[in-house]
């Protein structure tokens, strides 16, 4: 196995941040880069393995969008390969972004810490961190150089020098001098040929053309230590340099060009979000919606692609996601380009209705993404008298992503025009991992202020941002308000309670708002809406979030126009989902039939049902929809969905024997 590095994640839709992975010639590996949110879904994606990780590096500056994807990546690789520092250049950031995540609430706790500033060293290679930009425009970047292998041992100067084949053999590769049985000392350098030159490769974080003038300036061939002491210096070849640039670099700048001209030799990979084609990435969820259209092509819209608006100049190369360059030696580099999917450009038609509400199911899968479903996120659309508006079930990470990939750039922000209220359950990070990003993103689009209901512990997080980062999160622009304070009753029964919400509240909203205690988590919640419709009706919605099934929650939202509930596990796992707090399938739908609920939308399915649990020996007592990643649900649809449930079972079918057939 030859030292080589794969490009992980490009700019596009579905992730938008690049990172890259080395992995050396005994199978260690190390990530660089950006960890945004769609990174571990990329990762599930293309079957990237995480065993031998041994280190995670990360560069830019640390943005929350930069970083968002790792701690749901963390949580899922404690359970095979624990990892207890992260390497950031930017060392008090890193300490301070690590101790934002104690207002999480963990299934497995967290033992993490930031490493040493500066430099990391192993037997493999050795980096050194980079620091450009000042007064709070510092940026990481990182100088990663392949540490020289052993030279070639050479059996004839062995023999000459009457060194028996075997175990002295062994003794001198590994750097040992031995005695021959004549008496003679034969020292390593004797029977051993020159280390070939090592690869240097330098991953450039330069999110502005500030930085990549900064980075022009800097002498990037300087000497680095070994971990062995006492061993010479060696030859310094920049093979490789990974450029991640920010949107409003100038790819065509002479100062870029500079860079690039010192070395000659090298291999110049860039990532800019003009030059990396917008295709879908995630191959398999792309071929299941295809497959779905076949049955529902009105709630099945096609997604947003596009390809690279801009060209690079020679001698850059744009990434694409799974580009590999092998870095045995630096006189023999050799870079295999990912062909990837065909191309294709899409702009989604806006099919949802101003006339009906309609419910959005953007991630329907429950603690990790996976191929087929991202994590917690479903939008409700809401008609009124200028348009509509929208409210935003939890917001697990990719939750943006996924909004942009359904409408594209231009349905994106008339999305986040509509959208006024965001709503996180509880603290699980598969539940909200999603929502600074979202934030910032609404914040950069409307002028007036988000509403933000949730536990108490999501405004301490976005507060915890805001210090680390000012322009992360406006907190002067999110009215808060703690969804305790909507409690009715104790939370599990009809008693009195004595909370008294200002009418204002009420008024700022837009609707009407009760909740309940889930039976999940420490402050979890269920709830049910009540808007007012154009045509004065009253649309009622209730969500459950993750709980157990909750007879308080059926009464508080009896007669509901739509159900959205969690359905974990099917109905053969009851145990489980006793044990983890969550409900069956039939559970679910047993929840619906006390609520009297006129639809249900089930979602939240374990990852262990890829594609569709089981729907057979199911009673249905209301319309009611298994939902998918980007299903549009009108309700006044929702009959017609259940219809389709035997033939969506009937392409599932077909999708998994052509997948058993390719492999």
């Amino acid at each position: 196995m030859q030292p080589a590095i794969t490009v992980l994640t490009h700019s596009c839709s579905d992730v938008r941040h690049p990172s890259v992975l080395l992995q050396t010639k005994d199978g260690k590996r190390y990530i660089f880069g950006q960890l945004g949110e769609g990174f571990q879904r990329s990762l599930v994606q293309h079957k990237t393995k995480s065993t031998k990780l041994s280190g995670i590096f990360l560069s830019g500056s640390l943005r929350w969008s930069q970083v968002s994807g790792l701690p749901g990546y963390l949580l899922s690789l404690a359970e095979v390969h624990k990892i207890s520092e992260i390497h950031g250049g930017l060392y008090e950031k890193t300490n301070r972004m690590i101790a934002s995540w104690k207002h999480f609430t963990f299934h497995t706790p967290l033992d993490l810490s930031p490493a040493s500033p500066s430099s990391f060293r192993d037997e493999n290679i050795s980096v050194e961190s980079v620091i450009l930009g000042s007064n709070g425009s510092e940026s990481a970047s990182f100088i990663v150089q392949l540490l020289p292998s052993r030279g070639k041992f050479l059996v004839s100067k062995a023999k000459a020098l009457g060194v028996p084949a075997g175990a002295m053999y062994g003794k001198l590769s590994s750097g040992e001098s031995v005695v021959t049985p004549e008496g003679r000392k034969v020292e390593p350098h004797e029977v051993v040929g020159p280390s070939p030159t090592p690869c240097r490769v330098l991953i450039l974080d330069l999110p502005t053309q500030g930085h990549v003038q900064a980075a022009s300036n800097h002498k990037w061939d300087l000497q680095l230590k070994r971990k062995r002491d006492g061993e010479s210096e060696y030859d310094v070849n920049v093979s490789g340099i990974y450029y991640f640039l920010g949107s409003d670099v100038n790819v065509n700048s002479a100062d870029l060009a500079s860079i690039a001209a010192k070395y000659p030799n090298a291999h110049h990979f860039v990532s800019h979000p003009s030059t990396s084609p917008d295709y879908m990435t995630l191959t398999k969820l792309l071929k299941l919606q295809n497959a779905l259209r076949q049955v529902i092509p009105d709630s099945v819209p096609r997604p947003y692609e596009a390809k690279a608006q801009a060209l690079l100049p020679a001698p850059f190369i744009p990434v694409k996601q799974n580009d590999v360059t092998g870095y045995a030696t630096s006189d023999s580099v050799k870079y295999v380009a990912n062909e990837g999917e065909e191309e294709n450009e899409c702009s989604p038609k806006n099919n949802l209705k101003d006339t009906e509400p309609t419910v959005v199911t953007l991630g329907t899968g429950s603690s990790a993404p996976s191929n087929y479903r991202n994590v917690s996120s479903t939008l409700v659309r809401v008609p009124t008298t200028n348009g509509a508006r929208a409210l935003l079930f939890d917001c697990g990470e990719g939750a943006l992503n996924t909004l942009k990939r359904l409408y594209g750039p231009d349905g994106l922000r008339k999305r986040l025009h509509e959208i006024d209220t965001v709503y996180i359950s509880h603290m699980h990070a598969d539940h909200h991992l999603g929502l600074l990003t979202f934030i910032r993103h609404w914040q950069a689009e409307n002028k007036g202020s988000l509403n933000l209901l949730g536990p108490a512990a999501i405004y301490k997080f976005a507060s915890a941002w805001e210090s680390i980062d000012v322009e992360e999160v406006d907190l002067n622009r999110l009215n808060f308000v703690d969804l305790e304070s909507f409690i009715v009753g104790s939370g599990y029964s009809n008693k009195d309670s004595d909370r008294n919400l200002p009418t204002e509240i009420f008024q700022n909203l837009g609707f009407s708002l009760q909740t309940c205690r889930a039976v999940h988590c420490d402050r979890s919640y269920s709830c049910v809406l009540d808007y007012d419709l154009p045509d004065g009706e009253t649309f009622r919605v209730a969500y459950s979030g993750d709980t157990r099934p909750n007879k308080y929650f059926a009464q508080l939202a009896r007669n509901c126009n739509v159900l959205i509930h969690e359905a974990t596990h099917e109905d053969e796992l009851l145990d489980d989902a006793i044990a983890k707090r969550h409900s069956t399938i039939s559970e679910a739908l047993g929840v619906g039939r006390d609520m009297m609920a006129e639809n249900i939308v089930l979602t939240h399915f374990s990852q262990r049902y890829p594609r569709l649990a089981s729907v057979q020996n199911l009673n249905f007592p209301a319309p009611t929809c298994f939902a998918f990643d980007g299903l549009h649900i009108a309700v006044s649809g929702m009959r017609k969905l259940q219809e389709s449930i035997g033939a969506i079972s009937d392409v599932i079918a077909r999708l998994d024997l052509e997948e058993e057939g390719s492999k």
